[in-house]
């Protein structure tokens, strides 16, 4: 008998410290540091993280903008406008379908629909309120509806505090998961004071089911929604200044929005926008090269949109040793002929690159730089 417990004792011995032998290396293997440094390593060419391509550098950004001065950046807006409103103008008079003052009230049923088929990528908010729980500063959760068309209507979030300081973060994910992915850096706003309207990616999480591409059609559901939003929550709640963030093709889309609507005054798109020239393959979602649109403005005419008029600004950040897309330091190339630009019209423009990881994400480093950037003056 004792034998048999010596060989258990032996063998649990030997498999908590295998336990511990993987988990050590788990942890090395998956800490940013680490993976940073494999990252670099495994490059499948030299222009992926360390090195820009020479191609991209016989292009001079500035034959690129359109707008160099007030007159210009007026015609660009209205242009770019009308390619997703031919009346011209964004529809800053309409409001959503329906408002659910408080989804933590609601009964558990119509809050969360269908437990059993919420994944990754569509979870609602709804089955998701727990990330929530014990926040002190959060007054309620709204829940808008807003209709872009018959087939889509998707459900914003209005997180909002309830020691507020009159600033709005507007946030937007992109593809393959939901705004819920964000939910520390969502708390850590509504922390300090910042109310927050948090969108998802069309066809995903409260977004879903989406609409199929069609051209200006299917981008006009990418930012109605965020302009209908605006129009109940500014109208509604006393905000004085609003911040955009997006991640992804979020940050694709803050890029663009921030272009077309000048009540955003400080914009952050994090890994998701770049222009034509400097973009490699997993960087082309068809979306984003809607012909119509790029006829109008060019990405870095749209930078300087979103800098322009007076008092506005847009920080872009990118990972440079990202798995996935928007990597190196390829955004510095533009950074000094779209500031000149912004600068002149009352504006700024600036590009950070984070080197402090390996992933696609918001990393608690950028986002302290955008919190430090959001509380500037």
């Amino acid at each position: 008998m004792d034998g048999k417990a010596k060989l258990l004792g032996r063998v649990l011995s030997a498999l908590a410290l295998f336990s511990g032998l993987v988990g050590i290396i788990s942890f090395v293997y998956y800490w940013d540091p680490t993976r940073t440094a494999i990252k670099r390593l495994q490059a499948s060419d030299p222009y992926l993280y360390e090195r820009i391509d020479p191609k991209s550098l016989k292009v001079d950004p500035a034959s690129l903008l359109f707008i160099k001065g007030h007159n210009d950046a007026e015609a660009v807006r209205r242009k770019l406008i009308s390619v997703f409103w031919p009346e011209g103008r964004l529809p800053t008079g309409k409001q959503p379908l329906s408002v659910v003052q408080d989804l933590r009230s609601m009964a558990f049923k119509d809050r969360c629909p269908n437990p059993a088929r919420e994944d990754y990528t569509t979870r609602t908010l709804g089955c998701s309120l727990e990330l929530y729980d014990g926040l002190e500063n959060l007054a309620a959760i709204e829940l808008l509806t807003v209709a872009t068309g018959p087939a889509y209507q998707p459900r914003v979030s209005h997180f909002k505090p309830k020691n507020g300081n009159r600033r709005l973060v507007v946030y937007h994910h992109g593809y393959a998961g939901t705004h819920q992915d964000q939910w520390r850096h969502i708390r850590r706003w509504i922390e300090k004071g910042y109310g927050v309207l948090a969108f998802d990616y069309v066809g995903y999480g409260n977004a879903a089911p989406g609409v199929d591409y069609d051209g200006a059609a299917y981008l006009r559901s990418v930012f109605e929604p965020i302009t209908v939003a605006l129009n109940h929550v500014l109208e509604a709640a006393d905000y004085r200044e609003i911040n955009m963030v997006g991640l992804s093709a979020g940050g694709w889309v803050t890029a663009v929005y921030a272009a077309l609507d000048p009540r955003i005054n400080k914009s952050y798109p994090v890994s998701g926008v770049l222009p034509v020239y400097l973009r490699r393959k997993k960087e082309r979602a068809e979306p984003q090269f809607f012909a119509p649109m790029l006829e109008a403005a060019t990405y870095l005419d749209m930078f300087v949109l979103a800098a322009y008029p007076e008092g506005r600004r847009q920080v872009q950040f990118f990972n440079r040793f990202d798995r996935c897309c928007f990597n190196n330091t390829r955004g510095k190339l533009y950074e000094e002929d779209v500031a000149k630009i912004a600068r002149s019209l009352g504006g700024a423009f600036k590009v950070v690159v984070d080197e402090t990881h390996a992933r696609h994400k918001i990393s608690r480093w950028t986002f302290e730089e955008i919190l430090k950037d959001m509380e500037r003056p």
